[in-house]
């Protein structure tokens, strides 16, 4: 690329000296508009069932405002929530997680967090002997996560922003935290002012 050239003069020993040098200017790099992805959002594709109080219902089925079911992990106590925010994104890659018998377990991206034997683990955290915490009956049973692939496809994803306890349930029982990055943090502040807002803050549910 062709330099301007570029003049400027300094003092040295009582007079002025005159420099020359060659300026190139940074390379443009345009002003297109960014293309929105899903680059680290935590999700489920939108066919994924969810536990409702009328029982399983897809994600894609799911409004603001709905009544799902939460869970408290020291208990496995399920309890209503609703839906303050549902965020829709466009395809992304999944990871498929299976248990015994190549069963497959659930399908969500790699950031998503889940609740473990370990506490709450993203899908990307996961190996095969770690055990998934899930609601089953009001209790809480340990399931074996026995191998993590890749899915052959890209899906169109789901999260929910949950009131309350900040977790939901997907099919097989898997519990869900609402947040992956600055997980304490954002429920704190959730709690602080958004389910107090809705008045949806319950005393058992500070977890």
């Amino acid at each position: 690329m062709a330099g301007k050239r570029v003049w400027w003069e300094s003092k040295r020993g009582g007079g002025k000296v005159k420099h020359e040098t060659t300026y190139i200017p940074p390379k443009s790099h345009g002003r297109g508009r960014r293309r929105r992805r899903n680059s680290g959002s935590g999700c489920f594709p939108s066919s994924v069932h969810v536990l409702t109080p009328s029982g399983w219902q897809s994600l894609a089925a799911i409004r603001e405002g709905d009544a799902i079911r939460s869970v408290c992990p020291g208990t496995g106590i399920l309890m209503d929530c609703h839906v303050l925010r549902k965020l829709q994104f466009p395809p992304s890659s999944t990871l498929d997680v299976f248990g015994e018998g190549e069963s497959l377990l659930f399908r969500a991206t790699k950031s998503h967090s889940v609740l473990t034997g370990r506490g709450w683990r993203t899908v990307a955290q996961l190996v095969p002997g770690d055990v998934l915490a899930c609601a089953v009956h009001g209790t809480i049973e340990h399931v074996k996560i026995t191998g993590i692939r890749a899915a052959d496809n890209l899906e169109s994803v789901v999260n929910l922003h949950t009131s309350n306890l900040h977790n939901f349930v997907v099919e097989g029982g898997v519990i869900a935290h609402n947040f992956t990055f600055l997980r304490a943090l954002r429920t704190v502040m959730h709690r602080l002012f958004f389910d107090r807002a809705t008045g949806q803050q319950q005393s058992f549910g500070w977890r």
